[in-house]
């Protein structure tokens, strides 16, 4: 199965740098790296690796959308860029998505630290996954290419746009959520304070799966790429 990985890029040169060499070692159709305006060498970096790297505004639904129209696989992994691969995920999304019941997935979550609030707070949403099926962008959602044009792409929203496309899949087939996992930086967990960060996240949850526009949710979360 051909499989393009789509990640979206703000001033991330330092990510960058430590996430496409890894990514290279895998059987991975193509990288597709979508940046939304950095002034720092994130484009530079990621031309060392890959030759897809395209402009766009910034917002990660509007790049993510514009790094799907540019792909050619089969399937597409959305990737965030301080995120760490360790493990052969090409193949386990392959043999997930060869399945004709699965429309798509995302993987088992660890927060790259090994302080122990981090490790309940990945532990929590990784039981969240599980029991509700709902996974975050920090995951690595991947999907079938003609599920993904089915539904149109993601939402054109300021903030959880994730969450919104995980529900739309779910739709379309199972959502499977695999043992392998990605790594995700604790950057904005230290930034925030792990408590305010955890607390903040899910009331934004549950406001916004009550109906509370995203838009008005933003102010809430600040972009820290």
């Amino acid at each position: 199965m051909k499989i393009s990985v789509i990640i979206p890029s703000l001033n991330e040169a330092a990510n960058l740098a430590k996430l496409l060499p890894g990514l290279k070692l895998y059987d991975f159709w193509e990288i597709v790296v979508v940046d939304g305006g950095s002034s720092d060498r994130s484009k530079t970096i990621a031309l060392k690796h890959t030759p897809k790297v395209i402009d766009s505004p910034a917002g990660r639904g509007i790049q993510l959308n514009r790094g799907a129209k540019e792909a050619s696989g089969e399937a597409l992994l959305f990737l965030h860029a301080d995120s760490a691969i360790k493990s052969d995920i090409a193949q386990s999304i392959a043999d997930c998505l060869n399945r004709p019941e699965v429309a798509g997935g995302a993987f088992t979550l660890k927060i790259d630290s090994d302080k122990p609030a981090l490790k309940l707070i990945s532990s929590c949403a990784n039981l969240r996954a599980k029991l509700f099926g709902l996974a975050f962008g920090d995951q690595g959602i991947f999907v079938k290419r003609e599920v993904f044009d089915s539904l149109g792409g993601f939402s054109n929203i300021p903030i959880m746009e994730d969450v919104d496309f995980v529900k739309r899949i779910r739709s379309a087939g199972k959502f499977a959520i695999l043992n392998d996992c990605i790594y995700t930086s604790p950057r904005r967990w230290q930034q925030e304070g792990a408590l305010f960060c955890t607390l903040r996240n899910w009331i934004i949850l549950l406001l916004y799966s009550l109906g509370i526009p995203a838009v008005r949710l933003k102010k809430w979360y600040k972009d820290r790429r």
